[in-house]
């Protein structure tokens, strides 16, 4: 079985956006800022996400009437991956990225 797929022949012409163009000729300095912003917001992400799971796993191992889902192995290893991703959001909060 075999698809065909066709090809659409139409030119397209783009006006160059300003604002496209002011992003281009920013300063290295301005690039790395605004990456870190984006990382430091991955990084918040990741963390609430953890921590949820986190607090989920601890009350899921505590509740007798559930069969063991989790081990008190896993609980710890994920408050471990908690610590090490707030330990990294510390780092990339530093004003001087020594």
């Amino acid at each position: 079985m075999s698809l065909l797929f066709s090809r659409c022949n139409s030119i397209v012409t783009v006006k160059k956006n300003k604002r496209h163009m002011a992003e281009v000729n920013a300063s290295p300095l301005k690039h790395f800022v605004t990456a870190k912003k984006k990382i430091n917001g991955i990084f918040e992400q990741l963390g609430a996400y953890i921590q949820e799971s986190a607090t989920f796993l601890e009350d899921t191992y505590r509740n007798a009437e559930l069969d063991p889902v989790t081990t008190e192995e896993q609980v710890l290893d994920v408050k471990g991956y908690l610590s090490k991703v707030r330990g990294i959001s510390e780092v990339l909060a530093r004003r001087h990225m020594k």
